[in-house]
């Protein structure tokens, strides 16, 4: 099983539906922002972790993703008026899954999501 455009973290709008974004090789229509894994932290820690990291008054600096998104005022200003939506998916080889998801995105779209490395 290949990316689908429910996997990963994307933006919605006030309707609840995806922003596409604009890619090298195409548009993608999930609005996908980042890809990635947890194995040693909860769910509920990662994404804290992704929230503080990116929230301009925290001095967290541990996830690539929201460290990112904090760096970048270009992609701060896109989304300021947009909202984050997660979405997570179980499985018994998470690094494994995260390098295939990767894989298949950048086979689609010629690149990774705008908040992977």
């Amino acid at each position: 099983a290949g990316f689908t455009d429910s996997d990963g973290d994307g933006i919605i709008d006030k309707n609840k539906k995806p922003l596409a974004v604009d890619r090298f090789c195409g548009i993608d229509k999930s609005g996908l922002l980042y890809i990635g894994k947890t194995e040693k932290q909860t769910l509920r820690k990662r994404l804290y972790q992704f929230a503080s990291s990116a929230n301009l008054e925290m001095k967290t600096h541990n996830h690539s993703g929201g460290m990112k998104y904090f760096n970048l005022e270009v992609i701060q200003k896109k989304l300021n008026k947009y909202s984050l939506w997660f979405d997570y998916e179980k499985t018994t080889q998470p690094k494994e899954r995260e390098t295939e998801l990767l894989k298949d995105y950048s086979k689609l779209f010629g690149e990774y999501p705008p908040l992977n490395k």
